[in-house]
Parts: structure tokens; sequence; C-alpha cells
């Protein structure tokens, strides 16, 4: 029973009781946020209330990621219309903003759709740094120009910065006994399902098909898939002792877990295709996978073989174990970055919770340090990270929510999907769900198509 609730301990801590040089200060104070002008779309009447919402998403995406400074300005000039000449528009004007975003959204009576389209200019070159245009039918255009909106700002930050963004990111989190979604925000929630037992640990699979997920009831623990896809759950690993931490690998044909069994917690790796397993480590401490590395070559996991637990990494094969981490205090919820082999944990010395970031080689940088902070998870542009923390709002409830944070420059948005939400997990962009799948159809166009 000790063993057990040590695992428990440490798997789940609290809620049971483009590569980065980590030479450069990640909590860098003096950090800039990049200006962008966000210049007034061309509307019409049918489209002005979805104009709002798609306006409001785009600032509120590019400002509260800490990375961009957007502006919003009614100019004339800036008109995305047939009137729009760009060669003599004189952007020095507005100041100093080195890119400029202008659109419109209009309705096509004859056809029944709306048609959305936009540019992003540098405003030095006059060049076309992106450009996308996007046909929505009226069914369900609420859920679809959200959908845009995250789309559109997404494009942006990968223009600018030359990486994926996060804000079509889609979350899992676990909720009052639910798997529940939302937006990278927060926002638009939905209940996938609900169970009887406790759920554990969500995972996104890598094409973002299935969550893979722990439910725990009555002493023991089954590993499922839930499929976006066809709307149902499906057993995948169910031993003797507790399943524990899946992990999927970077291509989705194998799953990672623990199972706790007469005193050991050993790793094993599953293969989805033909349901075979294969053990990858044999003792008896506790070992818990935290996934595989960018190249699938390394697998990251913690254990306590060294008598408090700590970072290890080995080979995919379980051969060449090697401790990572090197600092004081406890180590948990290790993971590899989307992009790269950065390391993401969570430590606790003294009492004091933290995330941090390490390399390889062991160097740590921690990134935050909130009160009861833990499980975290990466977005996928390795820049972005969410995590859980919690804090007592009386003395008889506390409240649990979570963070995205930028270790770049530290800066964090608060989330709050719901009290007592645990757990959240990030996809790699839109879910394949039949009935959130996007309407629209998006197509690169040119300067003379997009104002045709």
């Amino acid at each position: 029973m000790k063993h057990i609730i040590a695992i428990l301990i440490l798997v789940f801590n609290i809620n049971f009781l483009q590569a980065f040089d980590l030479e450069v200060d990640i909590l860098n104070n003096n950090y800039n946020p990049i200006p962008i002008l966000i210049a007034d779309f061309v509307t019409d009447k049918p489209s002005k209330d979805y104009y709002k919402v798609l306006k409001n998403n785009i600032l509120y995406d590019l400002e509260q990621s800490g990375v961009f400074y957007p502006r919003f300005i009614k100019e004339d000039k800036l008109q995305f219309n047939n009137n729009f000449k760009l060669d003599e528009i004189d952007f020095s004007e507005y100041g100093y903003y080195p890119t400029t975003l202008v659109g419109s959204i209009l309705y096509d009576e004859i056809k029944a759709i709306y048609i959305i389209k936009f540019m992003l200019i540098d405003n030095y070159t006059k060049e076309i740094k992106t450009s996308y245009g996007y046909d929505i039918k009226s069914i369900n255009i609420e859920e679809d120009i959200v959908k845009i909106s995250h789309d559109i700002a997404n494009e942006v930050y990968k223009s600018i910065l030359g990486i994926e963004g996060y804000f079509n990111t889609s979350l899992v989190y676990v909720g009052d006994n639910k798997l529940m979604l939302s937006d990278y925000s927060g926002r638009n929630k939905k209940e996938l399902l609900s169970t009887q037992g406790k759920i554990l640990g969500p995972v996104f699979s890598h094409n973002n098909r299935y969550v893979a997920y722990v439910d725990f009831i009555n002493g023991h623990s089954t590993i499922y898939l839930y499929d976006f896809y066809f709307d149902k759950k499906i057993k995948i690993a169910d031993f003797l002792g507790l399943s524990l931490s899946p992990r999927f690998s970077r291509k989705d044909k194998t799953l990672l877990f623990s199972i706790a069994y007469d005193g050991a917690t050993n790793i094993f790796e599953l293969n989805l295709a033909n349901k075979k397993t294969k053990k990858l480590s044999n003792n008896y401490f506790i070992n818990l996978p935290g996934g595989y590395s960018y190249d699938e070559e390394y697998i990251i996991f913690n254990s306590d073989r060294s008598g408090t637990p700590n970072i290890y990494v080995m080979t995919k094969d379980g051969k060449n174990v090697k401790r990572i981490s090197k600092g004081e205090g406890s180590y948990y919820n290790p993971s590899f970055a989307p992009n790269n082999n950065i390391i993401l944990f969570t430590k606790i010395v003294g009492g004091q919770f933290y995330i941090g970031v390490m390399t390889l080689d062991g160097k740590e940088k921690i990134i935050t340090k909130d009160p009861f902070t833990e499980s975290p998870s990466w977005f996928l542009d390795g820049r972005h990270v969410i995590y859980q923390y919690s804090y007592d709002v009386d003395q008889k409830n506390r409240l649990y929510s979570f963070y995205i944070l930028d270790i770049i420059s530290g800066h964090k948005q608060a989330i709050k999907p719901a009290i007592n939400a645990f757990n959240p997990t990030t996809s790699n962009g839109f879910i394949l769900n039949k009935k959130l799948r996007s309407k629209y159809a998006i197509n690169n166009i040119s300067e003379n198509e997009v104002l045709q």
C-alpha cells in the first residue's frame, strides 16, 4: 500500500494529496513585445457581428501571448478592398511597426457563404509575408469564426517568428471526473465524457485523433483512448496492478506507460497495431515515463532509484540509462519539447513548487515558482507551456486553474476553464472530431486574388 501511495504522489502530486539557448535569461524582464498594426477589416452589414468576434479574438491571441504588441487602427488607405494600393501606402506614417495585417469579411448572397481574406505585409519591403482566404457556410458559423481568428493569429505568429503558433491548439483537461475540451484559452468548453472513477493524466496523440487517459476506480486503473473521430472510448491497457502515465510516440505507433505491481513500477511500451508489450525497465523502484524525444531516439522518465525522484533518460530500447537532473529537491513530470530536446519539469524543494526547463546535460533554468504548480505541458511552438496551479480560497476550499507561460519573456496568461480543473494537455492544432471539424476551406492567395 505504501508503494502505491508513493506512486500516486510521484505521478499526480497535489491532485492526489526552434530550440532555445538556455544561456539567455529566459525570464528576461527587458523583453520587448513585437509591435504590429492591425487594420480595420472591410465588412458589410451581414458580417458586422461576426467581424467583432474575429477582430477581438485576433487581438486577444496576439496580445495575450506576450510576444506581440498589437495596435488596432482605422485608416482608409488600409481598407482591404478594390481601392487598396499597397505601393502607395507610406507605413512610416503610423510609427515603428514592422508588419501590418489587413483583411475583409463579406457575405456572398448568391453562394450563401461568408468570405474572409487577410494579408500580412512587411512594412519596409512591402512584400506579402502570408495571405489566406476562407469560405464559410452559415452552418456553425460562430464556431468557425472563432477557429479562423485563431488560425489567422497563428499565421501571423508563424510568419514573423518562423515557428508554429499555438492559438489553434485545443486543450483537454480533467474537471469533476469529466474529460473536458476547450480552445487554448479555456473558452468554448465541451464535455467529452464522464466516469464514476477518477480520470488521470490525459495526453493527446500527435495526430490529434486520440487522447489517452487513466480511469482509476475502486483501486484499479485502466488506460483508455478517447477517439475524437468516432466520439467513443477504447480500452487499451488493462493489466494486473496499476497502469499509469500513458505517453504516445511522435508517430503514434507506440504508447509508453508504467505498471505498478508486486512492489515494482516499471515502464512498458505498447505497440498500438499488434497490442504487444515490451518491458523497458526492470527493477523495484518507481519508474514513470515522461515521453519520447523529438527524434524518438530517447525516452525521458522519472525514477526514485537514487533515493529521491529524479529525471533520467534512456535509449528507446531501454538501455544506456543516464541520470539528467543534478539539483536539490524532487523532480517530476519530465517531457521533451515538441521541436527540440529541451526538457520541461516540475520540481519541489523545501515545500516550494517550481517549473523549469533543462538540457540533456542537466543544465536547468527555473521559469516559475507559483504556489502549488504542477502538470506542465508544452504548446506546439516549444516556447509556451501550460501548467496547473492552485491556491486556498479559504480554510475549506482550494481553487485549481491554469497558467500559460512564455518561457522567453516570462509573460503569464491566466486561464480559468473551470473550478477544479486538472492535468491540462495540448493538441497539435485543430482536432479531428467530425462534429468539431473545421467547415472552411483554406487557400493561399496572391494580392490580386485577394482583391477580387
